[in-house]
């Protein structure tokens, strides 16, 4: 009786054991395998979103820049609303700098999840491309894919393991979609891909029919992981594995969730016309960047915000009308400029200037600021003045002395007493003027330029070997009365220093 029942039971192991290895041999599920054809799809796809971010931090940032060029006529012109320009200047820079740092993270992290999306892709479409293998026009003779109904399965469904979903870059719209799918990287279990027994070689026999009729070993890794097929284990064994077993879908979901994360792109008009203006000075991205501009330009403690905000942007720009156009908008739009057009003078529009009439309409300007800046006179060192020359003249004793000097003559008072005295005749006839340089020599000539010495001892310096100064170092005062710190006084300080912020400003684009 024991040795009936032993026998049984051996019985009963070899039929198990040969179950298990008839059973060794499961196809994939259709469905499973068009869920990760899906996922491939996505995946190829990220670089859309990519792509998508940088055309439009190009057209922002070309709009920007484009805008900020325009603006610098605005200094060449008395405006109603002086403030203006400078704060949307300043703004439009803040506003420029702020979308190159996003788009620089989103750069980074966009190259990292399309380089791990698109090798997740390829390891994808390689499984599929191997297992979808087949003799003759339909899926009957494959023997790794089990079809969801009946034994045929349309080629169509395994599209999207093609590599030419790539070049569909139609879909940019949907640039996010794709993102968000590879970041839920949603995939196939073991319990939804293992299939009926239909003789796979990649599973019969522990993958025995891949290599020599001998189990692979350590194992097979399809996917990176995705698939483990060890020489021991059985359909029982669970070869499906969770995402985190595969690096490359695993740091795929990674890499487009860190994307998903970083801020989207501030989406900002562009200011082109007047109306565009009006959603530029409306936009919250841009306000806030305005706010910022105020603060800074008006030394305010804090940034302007709610009711304090709505009044500089009134007092600066000018209160909102019913359509929130406001009078600098008005203002601006109404601003022509005289340019030449192919050697014709004409008025075009602030909105409507391109690049090289702004050039025109700067450069036309600097050389009239250069024109002023050369008629003024240079203060740092000048002549000493007519009292100084009077002086001089006073001190000599000599008639002969006297009368060789081009601005001195020997006189004879009221009194009958005679004396040397500055001669303003005398010194017009000769050229000589209060501002006309001297000779080291003391006497009126053409061998000294005062305005030539570039610091307070090269000046003095022309002084010796003089009875009185021939050059002199002016103080804080264009007249010299303020000797506190004679320090460089120029009459043209303005007008040069106008001229450097203008072409500094423009060039900096």
């Amino acid at each position: 009786m024991t040795e009936t029942i032993s026998r049984a039971l051996g019985m009963l192991i070899i039929i198990s054991l040969a179950g298990a290895a008839l059973a060794n041999n499961e196809a994939f599920k259709e469905a499973a395998v068009v869920k990760l054809c899906k996922l491939s799809a996505n995946q190829k796809k990220v670089s859309l979103k990519v792509n998508a971010d940088a055309q439009l931090s190009k057209t922002m940032l070309q709009g920007l820049a484009a805008f900020k060029t325009k603006l610098q006529v605005l200094a060449t012109r008395q405006t109603q609303h002086p403030l203006a320009g400078s704060v949307l200047e300043l703004a439009t820079s803040k506003l420029y700098e702020q979308i190159l740092i996003s788009l620089e993270a989103r750069i980074e992290k966009g190259t990292k999840a399309t380089a791990t999306a698109s090798y997740a892709a390829g390891r994808i479409d390689e499984f599929v491309g191997l297992i979808a293998l087949k003799t003759s026009g339909n899926r009957a003779t494959n023997t790794c894919i089990e079809p969801t109904s009946g034994n045929d399965m349309a080629d169509e469904q395994l599209a999207d393991c093609q590599s030419s979903v790539l070049l569909k870059t139609a879909e940019a719209a949907q640039a996010d979609t794709h993102v968000a799918a590879v970041a839920a990287s949603d995939i196939p279990d073991d319990a939804a891909t293992k299939g009926q027994s239909k003789s796979c070689l990649l599973t019969q026999d522990n993958g025995q029919q891949l290599i020599s009729g001998q189990a692979v070993s350590p194992a097979i890794k399809f996917i990176d992981g995705f698939y483990a097929h060890t020489p021991t284990a059985t359909w029982a064994t669970a070869r499906i594995k969770p995402i985190g077993d595969s690096p490359a879908l695993s740091n795929a979901k990674t890499a487009a969730t860190n994307l998903r994360s970083e801020p989207e792109l501030p989406s900002i008009p562009i200011p082109t016309d007047e109306a565009s203006l009006i959603q530029f000075l409306e936009s919250p991205t841009a306000k806030n960047k305005i706010a910022e501009a105020i603060k800074e330009l008006k030394e305010l403690s804090t940034l302007p915000q709610n009711s304090q905000l709505t009044t500089e942007l009134n007092t600066i720009f000018g209160e909102p009308t019913s359509n929130k156009s406001r009078p600098f908008t008005h203002e601006l739009n109404a601003l022509k400029f005289d340019v030449k057009t192919k050697g014709a003078q004409s008025k075009v529009a602030f909105f409507s200037l391109e690049e090289k009439q702004i050039l025109q309409i700067i450069e036309k300007v600097v050389t009239d600021l250069r024109d002023q800046a050369s008629k003024a006179e240079d203060a740092k060192c000048t002549v000493e003045a007519k009292e100084d020359k009077q002086k001089e003249c006073e001190a000599i004793e000599q008639d002969t002395v006297c009368n060789a000097k081009k601005y001195c003559s020997y006189v004879k008072e009221s009194d009958g007493t005679t004396k040397c005295k500055y001669n303003e005749t005398k010194a017009k006839e000769k050229g000589v003027s209060v501002t006309q340089t001297q000779t080291t020599g003391g006497a009126a000539g053409e061998g000294v330029k005062c305005s030539d010495h570039k610091d307070q001892a090269t000046c003095e310096k022309a002084n010796e070997g003089n009875t009185t100064k021939v050059c002199g170092w002016e103080g804080e005062n264009t007249n010299g009365s303020d000797k506190s710190g004679y320090k460089y006084r120029d009459f043209s300080f303005s007008i040069n220093k106008k001229l450097a912020l203008m072409v500094a400003a423009f060039m900096v684009w």
